[in-house]
């Protein structure tokens, strides 16, 4: 049992903090599932790198130009093309952990996030471009993002990003669930991590460096352990649970099998839109079996895997304790300062319903020699207490994420230019 399926065991999920089309055609995303890994995060940055050095994006670039189609509506269209592809393969993984596991993300414009009826329209549009379960639209947690969230809470899965305080978290976990969310839908509060440490270490003394992030981390997590979901919200779930059901399946019907195929013939119900390969995953003994209509077979099951392999990716896709609906999530934790340990934010942060992002190095790093164990959040409030002498945290996450946003802002307007001077 490797790194992440231990971690897995403590309550942890590992997800993978990068996505590209070459992935997904040579079977490395499948790879990785099997290795443990069950969701993946996105952000403008991560498109950007895998849209100007993956040769798989150039042809399909050329179409879509020709097409007379923008160069938003062609990085929308390469975007969510992956996604949608990549929630496919996660989809079982999806089924298995009960709708914990198995989330795609995709962030709306980042220009957007002062904006909440804007940022609303195109999480809704993307949401129904995508129209997959477990994808996840991906809000920067400023303002008019949380109002967002409140309003999107019913209406599909979120994931709150660029956080950089406990007080923002609990504003998020707020608007979530005043909005009062279904039971089916989730959201993850990205608390970014290295970056805090980068911009807080050179006004401590040498005793407190480094441990500003973790130390922020464990007093949230700590917090959150006493929360629960409002009454309010469970009295809204009693109220509409049927309505909603029907209304969900409804909506989701077009990419799963309905789950009746009758005496276990494992084979689709045949009004999947688009989508009439997938195996349900509820028939008995048959969920690992595609029909043979996979195209090339490059990111789906083809059903000839030996036992042995099946096997494994039943292991690394095991059902999940159950989950909140409002799940921790660490991100910005590949270790920048190489005094410390590459595996600084990953080995000290594994906690029960946590969630934690990472980069292909700082995976492998993880993997190779990442340390499992609980995380241990004793003297986390009395280092914070010390740091809070040296430094106005508040303000600091404030700037960060006004950095943030500018750096994944420039990062959607470097796509846009990329794709305009594309020929």
């Amino acid at each position: 049992m490797n790194n992440i399926q231990q971690a897995r065991q403590l309550g942890q999920q590992i997800w993978l903090d990068s996505l590209s089309r070459s992935m997904i055609i040579q079977g490395q995303l499948g790879d990785k599932i099997r290795q443990g890994i069950s969701g993946i995060t996105t952000n403008p940055a991560i498109f950007l790198n895998a849209i100007k050095t993956d040769p798989s994006y150039q042809e399909n670039i050329r179409q879509l130009k020709q097409q007379g189609k923008t160069a938003k509506e062609i990085y929308e269209e390469l975007a969510t093309t992956d996604v949608k592809a990549a929630c496919d393969i996660f989809l079982m993984e999806y089924q298995y952990s009960n709708g914990n596991a198995g989330f795609v993300s995709i962030e709306v414009d980042p220009a957007l996030a002062n904006d909440t009826d804007a940022t609303v329209a195109e999480a809704l549009r993307l949401n129904k471009e995508i129209a997959r379960p477990n994808v996840m639209i991906k809000i920067p947690a400023t303002s008019a993002g949380i109002e967002a969230i409140k309003i999107l809470a019913n209406q599909c899965n979120i994931n709150a990003t660029l956080i950089f305080s406990y007080d923002t978290v609990e504003k998020i976990e707020q608007a979530f669930y005043a909005g009062l969310p279904s039971q089916k839908n989730r959201i993850v509060a990205s608390v970014f991590l290295s970056r805090i440490d980068t911009a807080i270490d050179s006004i401590l003394p040498l005793e407190l460096q480094g441990k500003t992030a973790l130390s922020m981390a464990k007093s949230i997590y700590d917090k959150m352990q006493r929360h629960v979901i409002p009454q309010n919200v469970i009295d809204n779930w009693c109220i509409a649970d049927n309505e909603h059901d029907i209304t969900n399946e409804e909506h989701h019907h077009e990419h799963h099998c309905c789950g009746e195929c009758d005496d276990h013939e494992h084979h689709c119900c045949g009004e999947c839109d688009d989508h009439e390969h997938h195996c349900c995953g509820e028939c008995d003994d048959h969920e690992h079996h595609c029909c043979g209509k996979c195209d090339d077979h490059e990111h789906h099951c083809c059903g000839e895997c030996d036992e042995d392999e099946y096997q494994q990716y039943r292991q690394a896709a095991q059902r999940l304790p159950d989950s909140p609906l409002f799940t921790l999530l660490w991100a910005s934790t590949a270790t920048k300062n190489p005094n410390y340990s590459d595996t600084l934010y990953i080995d000290n942060l594994i906690g029960k319903n946590t969630i934690n992002t990472l980069p292909q190095k700082a995976l492998d790093a993880f993997i190779e020699h990442g340390n499992v164990q609980t995380i241990n959040c004793d003297n986390a409030n009395d280092i914070l207490d010390k740091i809070f002498q040296y430094a106005d945290i508040q303000a600091i996450a404030d700037e960060l994420q006004a950095k943030g946003l500018q750096q994944f802002q420039e990062a959607f307007a470097e796509i846009l230019a990329f794709i305009d001077s594309f020929e």
